[in-house]
């Protein structure tokens, strides 16, 4: 059942009310109260504004940044930004992630591009793991991607800038602006080549887009790996030794997972308690270690 919202005039229908955290974001920032409305009379019909066109109704200086998916790597449009000085974010793949994926985003960071990885509320392990992951391929994540639109939930996750798209048009989405709440940074991403006002991530935006307003999110993300807190900067990664330690021995399980090519983070989640990575590196220790001794004693019947 359809539930009508009065937006400062502006008439939507979702499908739930919005929670209240998502309410105070359109007070603060579009100085705009959501008012649920009585459904309109058996006959009349409404006037309707389509969700994904509320920005452009609370107009604010326009100011975007752009981001890729990793198959537009080498794309015209990609390039372009590239060769103009601007570094755009890159999506790093949510499952398998082949050596040809990895040597593309390999390429677009070297080039300057910012490496992004894929939330969703329900894989909280997931994305941990992910992280841990893409830090140990040298594709350090920035910021956070979550494309199953807003969710309350994302406030009780570590500091960080979270990049949200709208993925379902009966739901109100973010407001196009920075949203600043506590240490969480807050972005409204679309996909469609039109900014329309405010502040606002554009995916994969077109080769003859204007190179104006380009304003960068702020960067840093914050996450939880079996019980060890990391913080990715601009700069560098922030942890203790044993999350140095999961990242190095992370080395150990980027080979294994490439050859059979499973999800990426599948492994790793595995493995992850304390006793499986000691096992893990006793393990392949002595597998070395045998394998030396048959190479020694090889060595040693091969005729002068």
């Amino acid at each position: 059942m359809s539930i009508f919202l009065n937006l400062c005039g502006l008439l939507v229908s979702v499908n739930g009310l919005p929670d209240e955290t998502l309410k105070t974001f359109y007070a603060d920032y579009y100085h705009c109260r959501v008012i649920a409305e009585q459904a309109p009379a058996k006959g009349i019909i409404p006037q309707l504004t389509p969700t994904h066109k509320i920005a452009m109704y609370f107009p604010s200086e326009k100011v975007w940044w752009p981001v890729f998916t990793l198959d537009q790597v080498g794309s015209n449009s990609f390039n372009r930004f590239i060769q103009h000085g601007i570094k755009p974010g890159i999506l790093l793949p949510d499952e398998n992630f082949d050596w040809i994926q990895y040597k593309n985003a390999k390429v677009a960071v070297a080039q300057g591009a910012i490496p992004i990885i894929e939330y969703h509320p329900e894989q909280q392990n997931y994305f941990s793991a992910k992280a841990v992951l893409s830090t140990a391929f040298g594709l350090r994540p920035l910021a956070a991607f979550v494309p199953t639109g807003w969710d309350p939930s994302l406030l009780a996750q570590p500091k960080g800038s979270y990049i949200v798209q709208q993925s379902d048009p009966n739901q109100i989405p973010l407001p196009a602006r920075e949203i600043i709440y506590k240490q969480h940074y807050f972005y409204n991403a679309v996909q469609n080549s039109a900014q329309d006002a405010g502040n606002q991530v554009l995916i994969n935006p077109p080769e003859d887009i204007p190179l104006e307003n380009i304003e960068y999110p702020k960067f840093g993300i914050s996450w939880n790996f079996h019980g060890v807190d990391y913080t990715s900067t601009e700069t560098h990664i922030e942890t203790n030794i044993i999350g140095y330690f999961f990242i190095f021995t992370s080395f150990l399980i980027i080979p294994l997972d490439l050859l059979l090519n499973s999800q990426y983070p599948g492994i790793l989640t595995t493995v992850g308690s304390s006793v499986s990575w000691v096992s893990l590196i006793i393990g392949i220790a002595l597998l070395s270690l045998l394998i030396i001794s048959i190479l020694r004693k090889v060595r040693a019947h091969d005729p002068d």
